[in-house]
């Protein structure tokens, strides 16, 4: 593994490979920013996706968070997963506000660390929206998700 630590990626920025990056810090994607990702991503801590920016897992890549969270300014932030893997491990992740968008197969892991164990514990789920922050999910004509693990839509409330 490559730790690396970061701030932000500001314009267009491309992950690609498959030697394994783990990010190892607090970021952000800047406002009209992306980042693109063909290969293996790791994130320890928090990720914030700032207003239009887009963060892309190409297809056969792996974006896993380890602990942490993932934010988005508003719906104008997108995560577009295509054909890829979405990992948490351990504690689970909540994305908040934006929006999701998932293209072709996509596979969603919740295992607990050191086990090929499938998370069944609620508050370690995937989790998209908080009960507040709703995300938006939007499936691609042909998309398929598959689940391993616990899964949570939090609607907004009121």
């Amino acid at each position: 593994f490559r730790r690396v630590l970061f701030r932000s990626f500001q314009g267009q920025v491309n992950i690609a490979g498959f030697n394994p990056i783990v990010l190892d810090s607090i970021g952000s994607i800047d406002a009209n920013s992306t980042l693109t990702v063909q290969g293996w991503l790791g994130v320890v801590g928090t990720l914030s996706n700032g207003k239009n920016a887009t963060v892309t897992i190409k297809p056969l890549g792996i974006l896993a968070f380890f602990g942490g969270n993932m934010t988005m300014e508003d719906a104008s932030s997108k995560l577009i997963l295509d054909g890829c893997d979405f990992y948490s491990g351990g504690s689970g992740i909540t994305l908040t506000k934006g929006t999701v968008m998932f293209d072709h197969e996509v596979r969603l892991w919740n295992k607990n660390f050191g086990a090929d164990v499938a998370n069944t514990d609620l508050t370690k789920a995937i989790k998209f929206g908080d009960g507040t922050n709703p995300v938006n999910l939007v499936y691609l004509n042909g998309a398929t998700v598959k689940y391993d693990g616990c899964v949570r839509v939090n609607k907004a409330q009121g």
